[in-house]
């Protein structure tokens, strides 16, 4: 598993998943998008800094890429 995208407060996020078989050839590539939503506002929002910091520690794709949010742009 590789980070590949995230947004500068974690707040959007893109994992990467390569799957081998047993002869060590690549079975699958899985994509998981997700992004924190507040089950209160039911509305998008940023993770608790533990989260963020958990992020920071993980290992980045060779093409990772931050993910703009539209207030960036």
């Amino acid at each position: 598993m590789e980070l590949e995208g995230a947004s500068a407060g974690i707040e959007r996020w893109r994992f990467k998943h390569l799957l081998y078989n047993e002869a060590g050839k690549l079975s699958a590539e899985i994509k998981v998008y997700g992004a924190w939503i507040d089950l209160v506002k039911r509305k998008l929002t940023a993770p608790p800094q533990r989260f963020v910091t958990m992020f920071d520690g993980l290992s980045k794709s060779e093409n990772f890429q931050e993910i703009l949010l539209k207030s960036e742009k």
